[in-house]
């Protein structure tokens, strides 16, 4: 393919952490090393940026007037996530746009399609959910505008089929790219432990206070990575529940830190109460050959489709508890899962293959 010029806006970027981050990171890094010429936009600041040695360039918090001659220069402009700013300022500029949903903000203005009450069930109309207690009359002229926006002027990509189908919208399903270093064979836990890692943010929708009463009915230790406004709560919560040394907090790790616990894992939970639009928790380590433990929400259950996991009947701790207790007590099947789950991450998720799924749908 010819070089091209492509511009990435990324509402939020490193050093900000998340779904969206990484998938702007890895394409853009994966472009910038075939050649093109990249440039990402974003309204994240620059203190503690990781990116200071990256093959692209970062334009960080521009004008409006910064934006559109930035963009103008490209010839096409990639949108991570449904920012109606970057489109409007991508046709400004005269530019063809693809539309990157990474959540479901053509239904819901949070993104989240989850509230305090459980998962949204609006579906692919206009919202807000009749559940919602924070969103009025405003929030569903910004999901209206949003949809019709995005299906007459750009072209439209979901991370995962689930996800186009939450949103309604028709367009070509491209999962996020997983690093090529995620790949690395690793071992399946500790001699003469069984560990259960999981990792994301400490917030309620992750569902981590589920997985802490699994674990309460589990014979094995779970080690925690990462943080958030929940880590104080969840801490209280293993103790209360006498959990004692079988639950160990590590704290927020580098994606490297991450993939070197995983090799002491002799499986991985994700517990995800809400409705995971992809799941980068479950790619990478499908991706590092360790088998799954999921939610059935969101995407989770696609990407552990055909084999490739174990997925609880339920967002509840029994049924949780139930699906750890059945992986912990078959080695081979266990081995069975995770040797099918790296291979399809390898064949569908690796950022290789993600990134020549972009420049096809660049060049069309």
């Amino acid at each position: 393919m010819s070089v091209m010029r492509i511009a990435i806006w990324s509402e939020t970027f490193a050093p900000s952490l998340g779904g969206l981050e990484r998938f702007s990171e890895e394409l853009a890094r994966w472009l910038s090393v075939r050649g093109h010429e990249v440039l990402v936009v974003t309204r994240t600041p620059a203190e503690g940026s990781r990116n200071a040695d990256e093959p692209y360039e970062v334009l960080r918090r521009p004008s409006v007037a910064g934006a559109v001659r930035a963009l103008r220069r490209a010839d096409i402009v990639q949108v991570a996530g449904t920012s109606m700013k970057a489109v409007g300022l991508a046709r400004l500029a005269g530019r063809r746009v693809i539309v990157t949903h990474a959540g479901p903000q053509l239904v819901c203005p949070s993104g989240l399609a989850w509230s305090e009450r459980g998962l949204c069930l609006a579906g692919p109309a206009p919202g807000p959910c009749p559940w919602c207690d924070r969103h009025g009359s405003a929030a569903w002229a910004n999901v209206r505008t949003r949809r019709e926006l995005m299906t007459r002027v750009a072209r439209n990509v979901f991370v995962s089929r689930y996800l186009r189908s939450r949103c309604g919208l028709v367009g070509r399903v491209v999962y996020n790219p997983v690093p090529d270093s995620a790949f690395t064979a690793r071992g399946r836990g500790v001699s003469g432990a069984d560990t259960i890692v999981t990792a994301g943010r400490f917030v309620r929708e992750k569902g981590f206070d589920v997985l802490l009463r699994a674990m309460a009915h589990v014979d094995a230790r779970l080690v925690l990575a990462g943080d958030g406004p929940l880590r104080g709560a969840l801490e209280a919560l293993a103790a209360d529940l006498g959990l004692g040394p079988k639950v160990v907090f590590r704290g927020r790790m580098s994606l490297l830190q991450l993939q070197t616990l995983y090799g002491e894992a002799v499986l991985t939970c994700v517990p995800s109460a809400w409705g995971e639009p992809f799941g980068y928790a479950v790619a990478e380590a499908m991706a590092a050959g360790v088998p799954v433990v999921g939610a059935p929400t969101g995407a989770i259950p696609e990407l552990l489709a055909d084999g490739r996991g174990f997925v609880a009947a339920s967002v509840t701790h029994e049924a949780l508890a139930t699906s750890i207790r059945q992986a912990l007590s078959d080695a081979e099947d266990r081995a069975d899962c995770a040797n099918r789950a790296a291979a399809f991450a390898r064949e569908e998720l690796h950022v290789d293959v993600i990134g020549r799924r972009y420049e096809e749908l660049y060049g069309t």
